[in-house]
């Protein structure tokens, strides 16, 4: 089956339905993004506030912060994947124009 023909319901897709689906993904993008930062500034955050309230041991506060780069990471990860996706999708739409 086409892959063109699956994703647009079986019509032809308009440029501007291909630019608003564009525009679709990177908002996605974007949320998963922000989601996957903003538990990661609260991880470190929480490590940090608890830490001053009772300190602990040097190896555990290594943990945490080895725990924040893996989120980056995988947050830089996949957000790259989805966007290069979604750009890909988007070329794809206009050439079957």
């Amino acid at each position: 089956m086409n892959e063109h023909y699956w994703y647009s319901g079986g019509r032809k897709v308009t440029y501007w339905q291909a630019v608003r689906n564009l525009i679709g993904h990177l908002i996605g993008t974007a949320a998963l993004f922000i989601a996957f930062l903003i538990l990661g500034w609260g991880i470190s955050y929480a490590a940090h506030w608890l830490n001053s309230i009772h300190p602990m041991p040097e190896n555990i506060l290594e943990v945490v912060h080895l725990f924040e780069l893996i989120i980056t990471w995988l947050d830089a990860g996949v957000c790259t994947i989805l966007v290069i996706t979604g750009a890909t999708s988007f070329i794809k739409e206009l050439r079957r124009m």
